[in-house]
């Protein structure tokens, strides 16, 4: 028996990457409204990661309706007290739903804050489910703290001997790392894909060419989005980003394995 806990009409803070934004469209982003459905497991199931939800668990579900489109999302929650079930790097078990297919999925949980992101090259214009994660109480309150919160990185002291700067992971310079930098990230690859079958974007390549391949909002340097240094822009770039922002969401540790460098500042001459 499924059971509504809320419907939330949100106001999507984070403008898709991939349209022009009129006045009139900002308006509309108002009509977007989530929805929280909860559902008692009455048999085990097995999440997508491979992880066994047991009977007695509860899914929550959130689902978007009046869908104005968006690259990249996110859904700051409260489960209060709620025992949320986490994988094997402690972080809760999230199944994609329908509207978000494809996309890349993050997700962090501390003290009874859970954070969904998602972020992807294209735009997702469709209603239906977009994220389910789990909860081993058999009832629970869930409800919304905020949609695409603003969340400014942490940084480190800049040197006054420094003529320029960047922040690894904030590709569009606007002081924040979030889904929109991810879904950036995201269509640099696919770009570069487009062009010669990789999926690896060198940085080299992408500094020679940068309107070419980030257009919406073009960086300095294209190592803004190397968040693991590695010299190539990968899809492990765009999720260490959204991992990151997942986690200052919720208050957790920044932890390099699954973040990379994201946050860092990086100084430079020209």
């Amino acid at each position: 028996m499924k059971k509504f806990i809320s419907t939330l009409a949100a106001s999507l803070m984070a403008v898709s990457a991939f349209t022009a934004v009129s006045a009139s469209a900002l308006n509309a982003e108002k009509n977007n409204a989530l929805v929280i459905t909860t559902e008692s497991l009455k048999t085990a199931i097995t999440a997508e990661n491979g992880t066994v939800i047991p009977a007695g668990a509860t899914s929550v579900t959130v689902s978007i309706s009046g869908n104005t489109g968006f690259s990249g999302k996110s859904v700051k929650l409260d489960v209060g007290s709620a025992d949320v079930i986490v994988d094997e790097a402690g972080m809760p078990v999230v199944d994609s739903g329908d509207v978000l297919g494809n996309s890349l999925i993050s997700s962090a949980e501390n003290n009874g804050v859970v954070m969904l992101v998602s972020a992807s090259a294209e735009e997702n214009t469709s209603d239906g489910d977009m994220f389910t994660f789990y909860i081993a109480d058999s009832s629970a309150d869930v409800s919304v703290i905020a949609v695409d919160p603003q969340i400014e990185a942490e940084s480190m002291a800049m040197p006054f001997a420094t003529r320029y700067s960047y922040r690894l992971g904030d590709v569009n310079g606007d002081k924040y790392i979030d889904s929109i930098d991810a879904s950036y990230i995201l269509s640099a690859i696919s770009t570069y894909t487009e062009d010669t079958n990789d999926d690896a974007l060198p940085v080299s390549k992408a500094n020679q060419n940068l309107s070419h391949y980030f257009p919406y909002h073009t960086p300095r340097k294209a190592e803004v989005a190397d968040v693991n240094e590695s010299g190539s822009i990968t899809n492990l770039d765009a999720q260490f980003v959204m991992n990151y922002y997942s986690a200052m969401a919720t208050n957790k540790e920044v932890d390099p394995k699954t973040m990379g460098y994201a946050g860092e500042w990086r100084y430079y001459w020209e």
